[in-house]
C-alpha cells in the first residue's frame, strides 16, 4: 500500500514540477522605477525569474512566508538576472533598495499546488532548512515515523541519517541540485513533502 501511494505521489510530483512555470519579472521597466508586474499570483515550486531592464535596482525581500529564504540581489548591466524558487506558500513582498528606489516595491502570492498536497499527515512538526544545501533537520512526535528522500525520477536517494530522540538530520550536500520528495511514514500514516536542495 505504502509503495502504492507513494508511486502515486512521485507521479504526481513529477507532473508538478513539469508544470511549474517560471514567471518574469522586469526589473525597471521602460526606464522606470518599477517590477512589471509588481503584482502576480503563483504556485509553490514556481520560479521568479527577475531580469534588467534598465537602471540599477536591486531585488529585496521584505516580508515573506515563514520558512521562506530572503534575498536580496543587485540587478543592473553588471548583473543583469536571478531566478527564486517558490518554495512555501503565502505573499512575498520584496522591493529595491538602491537609491530613488523608495516606491519600487512588488509582491507575489503562492499557493500550494493541490497534486502534490498531503494526503494522510504524519505526525511531524516540521522539518528545516527548506531550501537547504547541506543538511536537513527533521522534527517528528512519534520516535517510530520513518523518514526518506526520493528525487523526481521516484528514485530512493535517503542518505544516512543521524537520530536523536525524534529530531532526525539528514546530510544532503552530495546530492544534485533540484526538487525533492521528503516522505515521513509512521505506520499506514504518510506525509510526503517539497523539499528543494539548492546551491
Amino acid at each position: 500500500m505504502y509503495k502504492q501511494v507513494l508511486s502515486l505521489f512521485i507521479a504526481l510530483f513529477i507532473t508538478s514540477v513539469a508544470m511549474a512555470t517560471t514567471h518574469t519579472i522586469l526589473v525597471g521597466n521602460a526606464g522606470t522605477n518599477t517590477f512589471s508586474p509588481d503584482s502576480i499570483n503563483v504556485f509553490v515550486g514556481d520560479t521568479m525569474k527577475f531580469v534588467h531592464a534598465s537602471g540599477s535596482h536591486t531585488t529585496t525581500s521584505d516580508t515573506i512566508p515563514t520558512g521562506a529564504s530572503p534575498w536580496s540581489i543587485a540587478i543592473s548591466t553588471a548583473s543583469t538576472q536571478f531566478n527564486y524558487v517558490v518554495t512555501q506558500p503565502g505573499c512575498y513582498h520584496y522591493r529595491s533598495t538602491a537609491a530613488g528606489d523608495s516606491a519600487m516595491t512588488g509582491v507575489f502570492c503562492a499557493a500550494i499546488n493541490t497534486a502534490v498536497n498531503n494526503i494522510d499527515p504524519a505526525e511531524v512538526v516540521g522539518f528545516t532548512p527548506n531550501p537547504s544545501t547541506s543538511l536537513v533537520k527533521v522534527h517528528v512526535t512519534a520516535a517510530e515515523a520513518m523518514v526518506q528522500l526520493y528525487d523526481i525520477t521516484g528514485r530512493n536517494v535517503t542518505p544516512a541519517t543521524t537520530r536523536i530522540n525524534n529530531d532526525i538530520t539528514m546530510p544532503v550536500a552530495e546530492l544534485p541540485a533540484g526538487m525533492y520528495l521528503l516522505t515521513i511514514k509512521n505506520g499506514d500514516a504518510i506525509s510526503i513533502h517539497q523539499l528543494v536542495i539548492a546551491r
